[in-house]
């Protein structure tokens, strides 16, 4: 009885020893992910001990997987990325000073963005987050926010930007800024746009109030644009970008006007990046492809641009 007894035991301590491993067993995709934010940003976390990360939430899963990202009055720096965490459900960006974008491609699970008063920040990435419900984004730099193919939007909370801009002069009395913006309107009629050239009339107009309608939804950004002004003639490159034909069988060719372009990416719906074929110059082909809906991400010097397209 006495051995049995011992055995017993034995076995109880190796399968509490086991569950103890299994429990302590993470995502290795997402705790690269989340240290290679640690390394780029100094973050006041361990990368061998995730359970420490006081702003992490993790699931209850096996192995286990972040659930949500919350961080306020730390210091992002720069393009942060959690491109591809298929778990998340939540983030919550506060009072950072120096993050200019945002990259949340392909986080099939989030439902809700709360990031907002980041003083730089000017850009969202959302390809694929297609449980996405609601975004609060007031107080940042945006004039652009892309929602193409997130249908289940609800909310989009995006007042009170604040955006600095520099109008270089491009002929006698009028001075311009090359940006991308979707449908705006200007408190002050000094200031238009068309075609991708913000324009002022007067250099003494130091500020405006503005709005401008989302890309692929039915919300607005809004706030105050500030200007200052620089001499000397600087003609803009006009955002020309077009991607034909569309839908496709195959091939697509990029109508780029004045801009040089970087680089191409596609994606499909679920923001999981494609392999692009016998890409030469402007010409790409998307044969190998699958039937259905994609997104064309086109990178130039003017920054980037996001084209929906139609596999056949």
């Amino acid at each position: 009885m006495r051995k049995k007894l011992l055995i017993l035991i034995a076995a109880f301590i190796g399968l509490t020893t086991m569950h103890s491993l299994v429990a302590q067993t993470y995502d290795l995709y997402d705790v690269q992910v989340i240290n290679n934010l640690i390394t780029n940003n100094g973050l006041d976390a361990t990368p061998d001990a995730p359970e420490t990360w006081k702003f992490l939430i993790w699931n209850n899963n096996t192995p286990k997987q972040i659930r949500s990202f919350v961080v306020a009055n730390m210091f992002l720096h720069g393009n942060v990325s959690l491109a591809g965490l298929p778990s998340l459900f939540t983030i919550m960006c506060y009072d950072q000073d120096k993050i200019i974008s945002l990259d949340l491609t392909g986080c099939e699970q989030l439902e809700s963005v709360q990031c907002a008063y980041n003083k730089q920040l000017i850009k969202f990435y959302l390809t694929g987050c297609t449980q996405l419900k609601q975004i609060h984004c007031a107080g940042n730099q945006l004039t652009e926010l892309d929602l193409t193919g997130l249908d289940s939007i609800k909310n989009v909370n995006g007042p009170w930007q604040s955006v600095s801009l520099t109008l270089s002069e491009n002929e006698t009395g009028e001075y311009t800024h090359s940006i991308l913006l979707n449908n705006p309107t200007f408190e002050n009629s000094a200031i238009s746009y068309s075609e991708g050239i913000l324009k002022s009339t007067d250099n003494t107009v130091g500020s405006t109030s503005f709005t401008v309608q989302t890309i692929g939804g039915n919300f607005q950004l809004s706030g105050t644009m500030f200007f200052s002004y620089t001499n000397g003639i600087n003609i803009p490159k006009k955002i020309e970008l077009k991607v034909y034909p569309n839908p496709t069988t195959g091939e697509l060719k990029i109508e780029n006007g004045e801009l040089t372009i970087k680089n191409i990416e596609v994606f499909d719906v679920t923001g999981r990046r494609q392999k692009v074929e016998n890409r030469k110059d402007n010409v790409f082909d998307i044969s190998h492809l699958s039937t259905g809906v994609y997104f064309v991400k086109i990178f130039t010097e003017a920054g980037q641009t996001t084209k929906k397209i139609i596999k056949q």
